[in-house]
């Protein structure tokens, strides 16, 4: 009996570990569905899970960003900035870092981009409103701005 329970353990161990696993092409998933562009491919709008798919298989590899203040256009802050190797594909922009959920406001395709309008709910509970801009053939994020009470910043995004 005592055998049988370690040869049952070993093998849901070694299914589990093999289940969870990822290559570098794209994810799999527990249930073993690979995560793939496939669905979103053609769409006019996207759906958070959507953003995420995105997230994960069209990272960028660096951006540049410009801060302007609301009270008089003035640019306060710019900058590039490269990913580590081995960032976390959620953290596209700085303020991911404290991003709790995001909500879909309106998404939807013009001028072969697809503008989602995103609120972002952080982690103190103050939800910022974010603007991703993604081109509609290849879905990769081309811009994203971040609204705040006093400043607006804009990310462009390289690949």
């Amino acid at each position: 009996m005592r055998r049988r329970l370690v040869v049952v353990s070993v093998l849901v161990m070694a299914i589990s570990l093999s289940a969870c696993s990822k290559n570098e092409w794209g994810g799999t998933f527990w249930w073993g569905s690979e995560l793939t562009l496939d669905d979103i491919y053609g769409k006019t709008s996207l759906t958070v899970n959507d953003l995420k798919t995105i997230d994960e298989l069209l990272f960028p590899k660096w951006y540049s960003y410009q801060t302007y203040q609301l009270s008089d256009w003035s640019i306060s802050d710019a900058g590039d900035y490269k990913y580590e190797n081995d960032v976390d594909h959620s953290l596209l922009i700085p303020i991911h870092d404290w991003m709790v959920s995001r909500e879909i406001v309106s998404s939807n395709a013009e001028k072969n981009m697809i503008y989602t309008k995103v609120n972002v709910t952080l982690s103190n509970d103050k939800i910022v409103p974010v603007l991703y801009i993604n081109d509609i053939d290849t879905l990769k994020y081309v811009f994203a701005t971040v609204y705040t009470d006093k400043e607006t910043i804009m990310y462009t995004f390289n690949y």
